[in-house]
């Protein structure tokens, strides 16, 4: 989307570059003030004005939450300010126009593909302990997220993780760990709607219906092929 060069084609080599370029403390300053500057509420009245009535935050993990390898106390989880921060604006904002916020984790704890688009997968990693920490950390996250909403009086749908790819566990995995996820949500949240995505860049559902909770939404996407092509699929923007 950038057009980079393949050396440069994920976020952890982007950042690296800009590292590289100016040194790490100005990276860091970089990618604060761009955090906090790429979007405001000026620009949420002016999507208002254009008709749009939601809007989807792609969120990293490591804004709210320490990787599980630099938790001071191994098992435990350390909560970062900044990233709640960051979506009570757009929550404010949302709000203000009568729009609806919808939660995306785009990049959960250890990473949910094998590609490195997003993140380093280690769900599959051989130390099985630390990836039971990983999905510990993922579902708190997420309970985390809807009780923070809740106290506001916000109102946001979340889809728990997107675009997932994991090959050798499989949508069995994937589905134990959905499960464990909405039933924290649902402990602090039970109006909300739950966006599902599944295996393989969100095209591989097996095993992954029926659905488990009344209020839950299947989405997919569709990449690299003519969309007439093979099943036919119908979809709407909300």
């Amino acid at each position: 989307m950038l057009q980079l060069s393949h050396a440069a084609g994920t976020q952890n080599e982007i950042k690296l570059k800009i590292s590289e370029l100016i040194g790490q403390k100005n990276c860091e300053e970089f990618y604060t003030r761009y955090l906090n500057n790429m979007i405001n509420g000026e620009r949420f009245d002016a999507l208002k004005k254009w008709g749009f009535n939601s809007v989807r935050l792609p969120m990293h993990y490591n804004l709210f939450t320490l990787p599980t390898e630099k938790e001071p106390v191994p098992g435990q989880d350390t909560w970062l300010e900044k990233g709640f921060k960051l979506t009570d604006n757009l929550l404010s904002w949302c709000r203000k126009n009568k729009m609806y916020l919808i939660l995306d984790l785009h990049a959960a704890p250890g990473g949910q593909e094998m590609t490195g688009r997003l993140q380093i997968l280690i769900h599959l990693s051989p130390d099985y302990g630390r990836v039971k920490q990983i999905r510990k950390k993922t579902v708190a996250l997420g309970r985390n997220l809807q009780s923070d909403i809740k106290m506001k009086n916000g109102s946001v749908d979340m889809t728990l993780s997107t675009k997932p790819i994991i090959n050798l566990e499989g949508n069995e995995s994937l589905k134990k760990l959905f499960s464990e996820i909405t039933k924290e949500i649902r402990l602090v949240d039970k109006k909300h709607i739950i966006f599902i995505e599944g295996n393989q860049f969100a095209n591989d559902y097996a095993g992954l219906t029926p659905p488990w909770d009344n209020n839950m939404v299947y989405s997919f996407h569709k990449y690299w092929n003519p969309t007439h092509c093979g099943r036919r699929f119908k979809s709407i923007s909300i």
